[in-house]
């Protein structure tokens, strides 16, 4: 798979010591311990190498497993923003999926239906700032047990601000499976969306968070700023830059609202 369809976090070293600008305070002797907790889910028992694992038993975030008309399996992540949708990236899907199962909540429901940005362009131009409608939704036909998560459509995300990102991809032990979530910087700001590049905290997204959130906060409330989209460099390390399609560009926030009725902040 490459690294569109497969996007994960790593967190190798330290992570930012801070939340976003409205965030909560971090202790400075774990920059990591906070993640889950501001997500309103706890903290796993398991500590994974300088990151944080979190609880996905109650979690908004979920695990996309899709199978492909080759046959295929991949995993993507996304985040339930309705009783009855999940809000992921369109690459997910480049390859015909036949089958979506999606994990939320210790249960696993099958998607019936997946519903593609019709502005996705599988190769962008720069112009177009990377992938700026890289968004889907997949619905399932009855109803998550756990509360949906809003979007952040009234503002668009600063550059320098600290977000929070998590997703089921590879760690760095080349382990998939496990909800983790850690703190990047925006380090580039567009009309359509942001960048988080893998900077000085050793901390970046890469293969199997392809659709994940990433998080930041509107007069103290939590929302989803954007999903995670495609980077630029293989190994997800030095150099890295990951485009998240903002969900407050206002094709996106269109596309959202034509077809799932969501909170907005």
């Amino acid at each position: 798979m490459n690294k569109k369809f497969l996007l994960c976090i790593i967190a190798s070293l330290a992570l930012c010591a801070s939340a976003c600008t409205e965030s909560k305070s971090h202790h400075s002797d774990d920059p990591h311990s906070t993640a889950c907790e501001e997500l309103g889910i706890s903290k796993s028992l398991n500590k994974i190498i300088n990151g944080v694992t979190c609880d996905k038993s109650k979690s908004a975030i979920v695990e996309l497993d899709i199978t492909n008309e080759y046959n295929n399996e991949g995993l993507c992540t996304g985040t339930i923003i309705n009783s009855n949708t999940v809000l992921t990236a369109a690459h997910c899907f480049e390859e015909g999926a036949i089958a979506v199962a999606i994990k939320a909540g210790g249960k696993t429901y099958d998607a019936v239906q997946a519903i593609i940005h019709p502005l996705y362009d599988k190769n962008p131009s720069p112009a177009r700032n990377y992938d700026r409608n890289d968004v889907a939704l997949v619905k399932i036909a009855g109803t998550f047990s756990i509360a949906p998560l809003p979007i952040i459509t009234s503002r668009s995300v600063k550059n320098g601000e600290t977000l929070i990102v998590a997703g089921y991809g590879e760690d760095e032990n080349k382990d998939y499976g496990t909800l983790k979530a850690a703190y990047m910087k925006a380090s580039e700001t567009y009309k359509s969306g942001f960048v988080l590049a893998y900077d000085d905290t050793h901390t970046n997204v890469c293969f199997g968070d392809s659709g994940g959130p990433a998080f930041g906060y509107v007069d103290g409330v939590l929302g989803v700023f954007g999903v995670t989209s495609s980077g630029t460099v293989g190994d997800c390390l030095s150099g890295d830059k990951t485009f998240f399609p903002g969900l407050y560009f206002s094709e996106n926030t269109s596309f959202i609202l034509a077809n799932a009725s969501v909170k907005q902040l």
